[in-house]
């Protein structure tokens, strides 16, 4: 937007040519838009709940009950979140369309068209496997490349 400011006295501001300053909304950027959901049963995003169809936004944060099951399409990417499991989803910061799975507890199965799709961290510690079982598989496609 451009707008004209000058002084009570109807002078401009100085430095401002013509008077006329560059103002700038202060409403937040879009999120990133990282994929939608394709399956969801038992499953919160945010706290809140989701369902198939809902888009999958940078930093959203998923977490699936007993018995639920969360499925996601990304960029290159599939991802299955099985019951009583948590993940955090984020693009990578390489500049590419790559994304990022946060796995904060539970079973995390995923799939890519290519290696680099995809990043899985996993925020587990080794010693809660006796509480509990942690499992990450990945699946390689490779669709005539």
């Amino acid at each position: 937007m451009l707008s004209r400011e000058v002084w009570s006295d109807g002078s401009p501001f100085p430095g401002h040519r013509d008077g006329h300053v560059l103002a700038w909304s202060s409403a937040p950027a879009r999120p990133t838009v990282l994929g939608v959901v394709v399956e969801a049963n038992r499953v919160h995003v945010n706290g809140g709940t989701v369902s198939a169809g809902a888009m999958v936004y940078e930093g959203d944060h998923f977490a699936t009950e007993p018995g639920g099951m969360l499925l996601l399409r990304g960029e290159g990417a599939m991802l299955r979140l099985t019951e009583d499991s948590a993940v955090i989803v984020r693009s990578r910061t390489n500049g590419a369309q790559d994304a990022e799975a946060e796995l904060s507890e539970g079973t995390l199965v995923f799939s890519a068209a290519r290696r680099a799709a995809l990043e899985i961290v996993v925020r587990i510690a080794i010693g809660a496997a006796a509480a509990g079982t942690v499992a990450i598989l990945y699946e390689h496609q490779n669709h005539g490349h």
